[in-house]
């Protein structure tokens, strides 16, 4: 997981570099956020807490206390409803994983682009947009290997997706195993 940051909320500093990592229950949660939380005292934390200043770090900190309540066997929907209420305070597309599932969720206002793309065999050759540099996938992948690719801009010349405004896909091992808007 990358994140290329665009300092809006806090210094720029180690601590407030994307993405946050937290250990909870056992597992290790990694989360990185593209946007603005407005009203992070609208965001009440308990047990996790910011070990910087930004608003993206607080609201995976809340993040983490709400599945913490909850338990680790959370359904999909409950953790939607939990990114939407987050995502009231401000402008919240984010990315977190949990060392097996890949979470993705757009805003519910559509603030900014959020795009994905599938890979898997055969993959072909892609070009990078930003420069005119192509990769022959098949000579530089496993065959086998198979994945998506979540980012704020359509990197290459593939099939992206978009992410639909409210949206939360879930992704493991190479499918999307939820989808809902």
């Amino acid at each position: 997981m990358a994140h290329i940051r665009k300092k809006t909320v806090a210094p720029p500093k180690y601590m407030n570099s994307h993405p946050f990592k937290r250990e909870l229950k056992g597992r290790s949660f990694v989360f990185a956020h593209n946007g603005t939380i407005e009203d992070t005292e609208g965001l009440e934390l308990d047990k996790y807490m910011p070990i910087g200043s930004t608003d993206s770090e607080h609201a995976f900190c809340y993040l983490l206390d709400e599945i913490w309540r909850h338990g680790m066997d959370f359904n999909f929907k409950w953790l939607h409803e939990v990114l939407r209420e987050i995502n009231k305070f401000g402008k919240f597309n984010c990315i977190f994983s949990d060392g097996e599932k890949l979470y993705c969720y757009h805003d519910l206002n559509g603030h900014n682009e959020f795009y994905f793309v599938r890979r898997e065999a055969p993959h072909g050759e892609i070009r990078l947009r930003d420069e005119d540099i192509r990769v022959d996938l098949d000579k530089e992948v496993d065959p086998g290997q198979k994945g998506f690719i979540a980012a704020t801009n359509q990197l290459t010349n593939e099939d992206w997706s978009s992410f639909r405004e409210g949206e939360l896909v879930v992704f493991r091992e190479g499918e999307i195993i939820y989808q809902d808007h």
